[in-house]
């Protein structure tokens, strides 16, 4: 998508709406995730919460080329990953979700390199921001114009073929409220999964 190639724009947005992205950040912090590949990464705004190795994937390598030099980066398609089965211990999505045309295909493609963990967030559909951003998106926003935001009750569906969720945190509850709950009552919501298998589950 060419609107995902001015990456310093893209980033600047974090900067410039600190607030909002310290919220998120805590919402992502508290998903405990280590040693993991995110998926649609870009410049990695969310890097700084997650423990151990990271590994960036994204088609822009405009986006990529943000990306801490100390991590791994790959330029890739979301659908079609270059991975081995079972190799990544935890996977990682940040909204990228909503500019995915075929959700099945992708989650079973995430489910097929992921050894463990999972940790997806999203702004739902029928959320307050999601709307607005459904809205914008309609006008032409450059970045929603190509979204297709999905529901919390979707991206459940989606992946519990595979996965089992282990928490729920959200936050972005109002413009002023940037308090993190333990709930997906927010506009912005993260949960993460574990994959479903023979042995013993764990958090």
């Amino acid at each position: 998508m060419s609107e995902f190639n001015d990456a310093q724009h893209y980033l600047d947005w974090y900067r410039i709406n600190q607030n909002i992205y310290t919220a998120e950040l805590e919402a992502v912090n508290r998903l405990q995730l280590e040693n993991c590949i995110d998926l649609g990464s870009g410049p990695g705004v969310f890097h700084e919460v997650i423990g151990g190795y990271k590994i960036s994937l994204d088609l822009s390598e405009a986006m990529l080329a943000l990306v801490n030099r100390n991590e791994d980066r790959i330029q890739g398609d979301i659908s079609n990953l270059p991975i081995r089965d079972n190799s990544i211990e935890c996977s990682f999505i940040s909204l990228t979700f909503c500019f995915i045309k075929e959700l099945n295909t992708v989650a079973r493609e995430i489910a097929r390199i992921t050894k463990r963990y999972l940790g997806v967030c999203i702004i739902p559909s029928d959320s307050p921001l999601g709307k607005m951003y459904k809205e914008k998106g309609e006008r032409g926003d450059r970045y929603y114009k190509s979204a297709r935001f999905v529901s919390r009750e979707e991206i459940r569906h989606i992946l519990d073929r595979d996965f089992t969720t282990i928490k729920i945190f959200s936050t972005l509850h109002d413009l002023i409220n940037y308090k993190v709950t333990n709930d997906d009552s927010g506009n912005f919501v993260c949960y993460k999964f574990e994959k479903i298998t023979s042995g013993p589950a764990g958090i």
